[in-house]
Parts: C-alpha cells; sequence; structure tokens
C-alpha cells in the first residue's frame, strides 16, 4: 500500500467526504431502482464480492492471528495486558492496520449492491457500515493499542458471514457465535484499556486516548444491541 494512500486513509477529511458521498450513491441507487426496479446483475455481484471478501477476510484474519502470536513469543513478560495492550510498531503491523482499515471503507460496497439489487437496508446494517470506519480509524489508525483482538475475531466472523452471503449455507448456525463473540470480546477488551489508563496504567494508552476507547466501546455495544436485535427478529419470523 503507497504513502499517499496510506495519507489518504488517516485523512479524517477524506473518511467524513467518503460517508458524504457514499450516502448521496446510496440515494441514487435507491431512486434509480424505485424508477426502473432492481438491477439484474445485482444479485451475482453480491455473490462473487461475498467470495472474494470471505477469501480476504480469512487471509487477514490469518495474518492478525501470525503477527498476534508473534508478538507473544518475542514478549519478555508475556501477560493479560501485554496481549490485550499490544501494538507493534513492525512495518508488516502497520501495513496490517491499514489494509483492516481500508476493508471497512470497502464494505459500502455491502450497501450499494443490497439496493441495486433492490433490498432493504435495516437500522443495523446502515448504522453498522457507516460507522465502523471511524471506530477503526480511532482505534487501529490514531490508537492502535490492543486491536488486533477484535480485530482478529471480526476478520473470522466476516470469513464465515460473506461465505454464507455468497451461498455457503452450512455457516449459517455459527455466525450468531461468531458474531457474539467478536463483538462481547471487543467491548471486553475496551473496558479492560479503559480501567488500566484510568488505574494509572500507561501501557494500553493515556487520558488522552480514552475518548478512543469511549467510542469503541459505544459503538460495540450498539452493534451488539442490533444485532441481538437481528437475531431475536429472525427467531420469532422462524417461528410464524
Amino acid at each position: 500500500m503507497s504513502s499517499t494512500l496510506e495519507s489518504l486513509l488517516a485523512s479524517p477529511t477524506a473518511l467524513v467526504s467518503t460517508s458524504i458521498l457514499s450516502f448521496i450513491l446510496a440515494r441514487a441507487i435507491i431512486s434509480r431502482v424505485r424508477k426502473n426496479g432492481p438491477i439484474p446483475y445485482a444479485p451475482k455481484v453480491i455473490k462473487y464480492n461475498s467470495y472474494a471478501y470471505s477469501i480476504f477476510s480469512l487471509f487477514l484474519c490469518m495474518s492478525v492471528t501470525a503477527s498476534t502470536w508473534d508478538e507473544i513469543l518475542r514478549s519478555s513478560d508475556p501477560s493479560i495486558t501485554a496481549l490485550i495492550c499490544s501494538s507493534s510498531s513492525s512495518e508488516f503491523d502497520r501495513k496490517l492496520r491499514y489494509f483492516y482499515h481500508a476493508s471497512k471503507i470497502y464494505e459500502y460496497v455491502d450497501i450499494f449492491n443490497v439496493l441495486a439489487a433492490g433490498g432493504v437496508v435495516n437500522a443495523h446494517f446502515a448504522i453498522h457500515h457507516f460507522t465502523t470506519m471511524y471506530l477503526t480509524y480511532a482505534r487501529v489508525l490514531l490508537y492502535p493499542a490492543g486491536w488486533k483482538i477484535f480485530a482478529g475475531l471480526n476478520t473470522m466472523h466476516h470469513a464465515f458471514m460473506y461465505a454464507y452471503f455468497g451461498g455457503a449455507a452450512i455457516f449459517s448456525d455459527m455466525l450468531p457465535w461468531t458474531g457474539t463473540l467478536q463483538l462481547v470480546a471487543g467491548m471486553l477488551g475496551e473496558l479492560y484499556v479503559i480501567r488500566d489508563v484510568w488505574s494509572g496504567g500507561r501501557e494500553c494508552g493515556n487520558m488522552a486516548s480514552l475518548w478512543a476507547n469511549w467510542l469503541a466501546l459505544g459503538l460495540l455495544s450498539t452493534y451488539l444491541v442490533l444485532f441481538t436485535g437481528d437475531l431475536r427478529a429472525r427467531g420469532e419470523n422462524g417461528k410464524e
């Protein structure tokens, strides 16, 4: 990934501009579908995009896991704090962080594809896709201490979920578990960092960086509420 692209990804102005342009494009697609009906090739695009993103997520998960394991092996004092608050300064780790953040921006494509196929974007889908890149901007690019726990579980969940979206129904039963696991683990990680900093620790961050942890905790909690709401609604529909 070039330094120019990394600078663009790390720009808050570019982040907000991307959100605005994506919202405008989404509204344009909705208007087009209302007038002319769903775009015929959209379902195929969803299928192939889902499989491609599933494979990408799998490789990213493996890379994050390998990087975390390498840090544990090289640590002179392996501990829970060291694991949760780890943040390698290696070039490989830096590239991983930018790739992970970029992947969250790319997920806007999901919204465009669903709308193009004539689908409806519910509250969970919209809020999650329009805010996740702000979470990764704050907690992966700006203050990366401990970013790998949620990222590793999140990319694992996405590898299964997008394979399911592509048509691999075998993964359907595990998605509620992997989805809940990533969110709960991420929330616990943020709570641990907040507690460590407030108690005087500096390995996980400082008072100036706590806003990013509170932002992440708030967003992850919101995602969990919306996710469990979706699961409950699907369960009720299945009984009808």
